[in-house]
């Protein structure tokens, strides 16, 4: 883009989402380390809500040229700095809501983290097939069958944590408890990537192999029907 005489070179150069960091980084006032840190948390949040693009290697050029772990947020011991911001990208708010994600924003991440996108395929049994993929974040919900059973009741997750190696992610079920919602931990799962794939293919033959029963049992049905009527139509 050409930002007219005068405009530093280098942010020509940068992705949308990073040129608006080097902006705050660059003419912010100073004066306040706290003041700073918070004035980038702003602009990435902003850069990841209104859907700007992220190139794949931009959170690891905001922790070599703006310090992002210094102003990322703290996780907890299992995980990376910055957390908040994946979910975000992943479609999660602070408060827990479903928003619009932000795949770039969110791929760029896993670039500097060096993990896999951990992609969850919900069953829809209403048209009998999975909805599409969504990245698992941390506060996202997801359902799990862990007797491989689909005709059970699957057990309701929530993603806590990622393991630091990238390798799995800890995965936790709460109970109601005195009235409070999800006050009470019953389950904590540690599911690898590799499982996680295999869940997906699972539920998958499942719910194709269920839709084709269902569609046996229609015909079955419609066929008693017919000889309960006298029989068949022809003749």
């Amino acid at each position: 883009m050409n930002m007219g005489a005068g405009y530093p070179q280098q942010f020509e150069q940068d992705s949308p989402a990073v040129a608006l960091l080097r902006h705050v980084w660059r003419y912010g006032k100073r004066g306040s380390c706290r003041r700073l840190n918070e004035s980038m948390q702003s602009a990435l949040q902003l850069a990841i809500k209104c859907g700007m693009l992220f190139d794949p290697q931009d959170f690891k050029a905001l922790e070599k040229m703006f310090r992002f772990r210094y102003w990322g947020g703290a996780s907890n011991a299992r995980g990376l700095c910055g957390e908040y911001f994946y979910s975000r990208a992943c479609g999660k708010n602070q408060y827990g809501s479903d928003v619009a994600p932000n795949r770039s924003a969110a791929i760029a991440f896993e670039v500097w983290a060096g993990r896999p996108p951990y992609i969850y395929k919900a069953a829809d049994f209403y048209d009998m097939k999975l909805k599409p993929g969504r990245r698992l974040a941390e506060g996202v919900d997801f359902q799990w069958w862990e007797n491989r059973n689909i005709t059970t009741e699957p057990l309701r997750l929530r993603l806590t944590s990622f393991v630091k190696d990238g390798l799995s992610i800890i995965a936790c079920h709460f109970a109601h408890q005195g009235g409070l919602p999800r006050t009470k931990l019953t389950r904590r799962l540690t599911i690898t990537h590799a499982e996680l794939q295999q869940h997906n293919r699972w539920v998958a033959a499942e719910m194709k192999a269920l839709k084709e029963r269902l569609r046996a049992d229609a015909k079955a049905l419609a066929e008693v029907r017919m000889l309960a009527n006298g029989g068949s139509n022809h003749g």
